[in-house]
């Protein structure tokens, strides 16, 4: 894992989606009455493939699609906790799923997308050997879907999160696994219309050229989903639950037998509080689906990882931070964490809306260099993660306050655009990088500093007079370790900071 977070025109075959939050619906623009070639062959008997009792983890990559300016990503928590709910869901299979990776792709053109545009998404980015799952913040309306054509998931921002069944409705068609409804999408009239529904007369024997389930189970091995464990269901918009998990009003089947649809079914489009489950014919059908895919198999397995509670080492709680052009972050490294969840906030409270919060991986420290108000107090506070762990949410550090002497912006526009400083980011060992400077907007006196992350001065020169037509400078970093660096120089009483990264 190597990511640090700062945070179709139908091609194919396409699967599809929830309506936000509150239920499902239907994919208005392909219709989706197609089913993948792999289970047509499974549910014909071709598929010998036996059920393995080989627990297989599955890796996951989360793409956090943001727009042209790189706002509007999924919120870090949201993501996590669906990927919870998803681990949570395939309890008692043979299946679970672990973070492989985490990537950020900043298009508006993806960020809200039409079908088509997600097509070409998933054809320019998608990485082989995971489960390739995209972030949006709009796909044609729907708040998820699964490309059988890319083998790829998207799932919209504000459907995900502990509860919200949407990541695992999609990774069940990534399975290949069809509506519980299947051969009535598109019959609605409009969202939530259920006056297509056959509530006063039977259902038709054929619906779109498929075989409707009767509820005797005369004909479930071959009609709607081809599960006998999956009641008739002919309900293809989001639908509301009574409290008995039902639909409030009784369907007739083609006989004109009067049955109740169940909710609970993860493949169905009923609301998120009616849901909770796959069927057993489902989960064999997805286990022997997983095992066939082999390019996903990998050495991981789920182990009971407990974390310890990360301890915070600075700043100290309360501690009044020196006005300056960074604020690092510090912590104590857990053993067995693969990264760690940093927030900041305004206040205590990190139940809602967090400020800001990163990933980061492979190192104990995050130096923010930008977006922080001076003289302001913020909360922050840190959890490890393991990518076959990342629940409870309770692991959480100790909420530590400090007081911000952030230097928002010290860069000097007409310096910046005049100065280059190369090579950066720069080799270890490299002797000295390069200060060129070219088209000053004054000439004067030229000093520089060289520091580390936590503010300490390493190189700083004497002042010279320089020419407005530019100079070059040599800093001597022969000496430094890999890490992020400062680099702060004074013309003629201006002032430009620039990052510079030993790799």
């Amino acid at each position: 894992m190597n990511f640090r977070f700062y945070i179709f025109l139908c091609i194919g075959l396409l699967y599809g989606g929830h309506l936000a939050a509150q239920g499902h619906i239907h994919d208005r623009g392909c219709g989706v009455t197609e089913s993948h070639p792999w289970m047509d062959a499974y549910l014909a008997g071709e598929i010998a493939t036996p059920r393995s009792t080989t627990p297989l983890a599955l890796p996951v990559r989360y793409i956090f699609i943001g727009r042209d300016n790189g706002t509007g990503y999924a919120d870090l928590s949201d993501v996590l906790g669906a990927h919870c709910q998803l681990n949570e869901d395939f309890l008692g299979t043979q299946l679970s799923y672990f973070i492989e990776d985490m990537d950020t792709i900043n298009s508006t053109f993806f960020y809200e997308h039409t079908f088509n545009a997600g097509s070409i998404m998933m054809a320019n980015n998608n990485q082989s050997n995971v489960i390739n799952v995209y972030l949006v913040g709009e796909a044609e309306g729907i708040c998820g879907y699964y490309s059988g054509s890319r083998d790829g998931v998207v799932v919209r921002n504000d459907c995900l999160g502990f509860g919200d069944y949407t990541l695992s409705h999609e990774i069940g068609h990534y399975h290949t696994l069809r509506h519980t409804f299947f051969g009535w999408e598109g019959e609605g009239g409009s969202d939530n219309d259920p006056s297509y529904l056959p509530t006063e007369e039977e259902a038709p024997t054929f619906i779109n050229g498929r075989a409707v389930e009767r509820i005797d189970g005369s004909n479930c091995d071959f009609a709607a989903d081809g599960f006998c464990d999956t009641p008739p269901d002919y309900i293809s918009l989001g639908w509301s639950c009574t409290g008995a998990g039902i639909y409030a009003d009784s369907l007739l089947d083609p006989d004109g037998t009067k049955f109740a649809v169940p909710g609970r079914n993860i493949m169905a489009y009923s609301n998120n509080n009616c849901q909770d489950s796959f069927s057993l014919e489902q989960v064999t059908a997805m286990e022997i689906n997983a095992n066939s895919r082999i390019q996903l198999h990998t050495d991981e397995t789920l182990n009971d990882i407990v974390l310890d509670e990360t301890i915070l080492i600075a700043p100290e709680d309360n501690e009044v931070l020196p006005v300056n052009d960074f604020v690092q972050l510090q912590w104590e490294p857990v053993a067995d964490a693969d990264f760690y969840v940093v927030q900041i906030n305004f206040n205590s409270n990190f139940g809602g809306n967090v400020l800001r919060q990163w990933v980061i991986y492979n190192e104990t420290s995050l130096t923010i260099t930008e977006g922080l108000l001076n003289n302001r107090f913020y909360f922050w506070r840190v959890r490890a993660g393991n990518k076959h762990n990342i629940c409870p949410e309770e692991n959480y550090s100790e909420i530590r306050r400090f007081r911000n002497g952030f230097i928002s912006s010290t860069n000097d526009p007409a310096l910046d655009a005049a100065v280059a400083i190369f090579p950066n980011p720069a080799p270890a060992g490299t002797p000295s990088i390069r200060i060129q400077a070219s088209d000053l907007p004054a000439a004067g006196l030229m000093s520089y500093e060289l520091a580390d992350a936590t503010g300490r001065i390493l190189v700083s020169s004497a002042p010279v007079s320089v020419l407005s037509s530019g100079f070059q400078a040599e800093v001597p970093t022969q000496n430094l370790v890999g890490g992020i660096y400062f680099l702060r120089l004074r013309v003629d009483g201006r002032l430009l900071t620039r990052r510079v990264v030993v790799m």
